[in-house]
């Protein structure tokens, strides 16, 4: 477990898992690219994918962040429907809120982000 008073993240950005990409490095360079490339706050949208148990689970990611102003939340099922997407365009205002969104989907079993 590392400790936190001597980690390398740039400050002010979370602690993520490393699901999504192959290590904490990969996560401070996304971190880093959205900085430069984006004008804050702006229009985010994430997707994930889950078993369909985890439904509630993945539309709950979302939770503290209002869906209807920026075009909602859409759920969609595979075609067996064992698994559901969940897309949601929202307001972000930071780098950091976009890491936190992922770390909160990534806190739930087999999701994958898109």
């Amino acid at each position: 477990m590392s400790d936190p008073a001597n980690d390398d993240r740039p400050a002010g950005s979370e602690k993520t898992n490393g699901r999504a990409g192959n290590s904490d490095e990969w996560w401070i360079e996304f971190r880093e690219l959205l900085e430069e490339e984006t004008d804050w706050p702006t229009t985010y949208t994430f997707k994930f994918i889950g078993p369909e148990d985890d439904l509630d689970e993945l539309k709950g990611i979302f939770d503290e962040h209002p869906t209807g102003e920026e075009g909602g939340l859409k759920v969609r099922s595979s075609s067996k429907g064992n698994y559901v997407s969940v897309t949601a365009r929202l307001k972000m205002n930071s780098s950091d809120e976009v890491l936190a969104v992922y770390d909160r989907a990534y806190e739930i079993d087999d999701v994958i982000a898109l």
